[in-house]
């Protein structure tokens, strides 16, 4: 299995919400770094605990009072870790596809007896 971008997904986009990044011993790394050692199936199957460490780091950090304290607030932090999984499916889609292309155009390459000449 490739490794998933799931967990660098998180981060971008509550980054580009909040304006908050990676401060020591906030335990948010190791929450991105949790979720690129596992698929992106296994961050929608935990997603509570994830919830939950968000909102510690969000109340603890002060980024964000708001999905910190407010149950039902929990909405925004869902769609965050959904749209995350999105893009890391879709980030996984384009790789896999870039790596067919390129074992196609070896393959015709070594059938054709032609090797690509380098670009000057």
């Amino acid at each position: 299995m490739a490794k998933s971008t799931t967990g660098n997904r998180l981060h971008a986009i509550i980054k580009q919400w909040t304006g908050q990044d990676y401060k020591p011993d906030c335990g948010c790394e190791a929450v991105v770094k949790q979720m690129n050692s596992h698929t992106p199936q296994w961050t929608l199957d935990n997603m509570p605990m994830i919830l939950e460490k968000l909102r510690t780091a969000a109340a603890n950090r002060k980024w964000w009072n708001l999905l910190a304290k407010i149950p039902g607030a929990k909405f925004p932090l869902r769609w965050m870790i959904r749209q995350a999984v999105k893009l890391a499916l879709k980030d996984a889609e384009n790789e896999s596809q870039a790596k067919a292309e390129t074992k196609a155009e070896t393959e015709t390459e070594a059938s054709d007896g032609t090797q690509a000449s380098p670009e000057t």
